[in-house]
C-alpha cells in the first residue's frame, strides 16, 4: 500500500496510455463481431470487347446482347499472318459474404434470383475499392464496408481489375 501511495503519479503516467490503447482497440474490433453483412451479391468479371454488359431492370439480370465476335488480321507482315478473336470474356460471380468467397454462377442461375442494384444493400454496406494513392498493393483491391466494419473482399487477380457490381441478392 505504501509503494502505491508514493508511486501513484508514476502508476498513473503508465496505465493511462495503456488503457487508452485498449479502449482504442475494443472500440475498432467490437463492432466487426456484431455487424455483419446479410446480403450476397452478383458481380461480373473480365472484358467485354463489343462495350455491352450486364444490368438490372425489374429486380432481375439483362443479359447483353451477344456479339458476333471480330476478327482481325495482319496479312501486311512480311514473313507471318497474325490473327485474333475479340471474343466477350465477361463471366457472372456470387459473392457468399459470410463464406467470404466466390463461386462462378451462369446468367441462367442468376435469372432466378431477386436483385437489387442500389449501391447499398438492404442492411446498410457498400462496395468501396482501395485507395491506389494511398498504397500501391491496395490498388483493385475491394471491400464491403458499413456499420463501422470495413472488411476485404476476396477476388482472383482478373476480378480485382476488371470488377463491375450487378446487384444485392435479396
Amino acid at each position: 500500500m505504501i509503494f502505491l501511495k508514493k508511486n501513484l503519479t508514476f502508476i498513473l503516467g503508465i496505465s493511462i496510455p495503456i488503457l487508452m490503447i485498449i479502449a482504442v482497440a475494443l472500440s475498432v474490433y467490437i463492432p466487426s463481431l456484431f455487424n455483419q453483412p446479410k446480403y450476397n451479391f452478383i458481380y461480373s468479371s473480365g472484358y467485354s470487347y463489343s462495350g455491352a454488359s450486364y444490368s438490372v431492370e425489374k429486380g432481375k439480370l439483362v443479359t447483353p446482347a451477344t456479339p458476333t465476335p471480330k476478327v482481325y488480321s495482319d496479312t501486311q507482315s512480311y514473313s507471318t499472318n497474325y490473327s485474333y478473336s475479340t471474343t466477350d470474356t465477361t463471366k457472372l460471380f456470387l459473392y457468399d459474404v459470410t463464406k467470404n468467397q466466390s463461386t462462378e454462377v451462369t446468367a441462367e442461375e442468376v435469372q432466378g434470383m431477386q436483385l437489387n442494384s442500389s449501391t447499398t444493400s438492404l442492411d446498410g454496406y457498400t462496395i468501396t475499392s482501395g485507395l491506389s494513392g494511398e498504397n500501391l498493393l491496395s490498388y483493385g483491391t475491394k471491400y464491403i464496408k458499413g456499420h463501422g466494419v470495413s472488411k476485404q473482399i476476396n477476388l482472383d487477380s482478373e476480378s480485382k481489375y476488371s470488377f463491375k457490381f450487378i446487384g444485392w441478392v435479396e
